[in-house]
């Protein structure tokens, strides 16, 4: 890989960590009426890993939202155990939530983080398309494969003279 195009890269995904971070910052803001700066960090992480995703994965929306519903629960819990347990900045705690895992992470909010993944893909997608990048494959192609195998199979075969 030539040096223009891991600098493009690492633009790619430092802009995608920027953009995941102050989105998450000023969600959070409006919604529980303050932050954290760790949680710019980590929306930046969880949103890089949704571009990453969303660039890379061709499989269905429910399938990448449940991606991103693991992705996110995984920082989430890394985030818990680093911020609140080992340093102790008590930034959040899930223990008054059913089905929590030490107070950091709980089904509920993974639930939420799924769902959530939805319109941050959409946004993914507005940010390749402002920095002019493509998706690691093709839609056309991979619905036009789609399309000649179905019909291949929907053929009957062919009878000889």
């Amino acid at each position: 890989m030539s040096i223009s195009k891991r600098f493009l890269a690492v633009f790619e995904y430092l802009s995608a960590f920027v953009f995941g971070g102050v989105m998450y910052g000023a969600l959070e803001t409006v919604f529980r009426g303050y932050t954290h700066p760790s949680m710019l960090v980590t929306g930046g992480i969880c949103f890089a890993g949704l571009y990453a995703i969303d660039k890379h994965c061709r499989r269905s929306l429910l399938f990448r939202a449940l991606c991103g519903a693991a992705l996110i629960t995984a920082a989430e819990f890394a985030a818990g155990c680093i911020c609140n347990i080992w340093l102790g900045w008590d930034v959040w705690d899930y223990s008054r939530f059913s089905m929590n895992l030490m107070g950091q992470i709980c089904l509920q909010f993974s639930v939420l983080w799924g769902f959530l993944s939805i319109p941050a893909y959409m946004c993914a997608g507005m940010l390749r398309g402002a920095l002019g990048v493509k998706r690691a494959y093709s839609d056309v192609s991979a619905s036009s494969a789609s399309l000649s195998s179905s019909d291949a199979s929907s053929e009957p075969p062919e009878e000889s003279p």
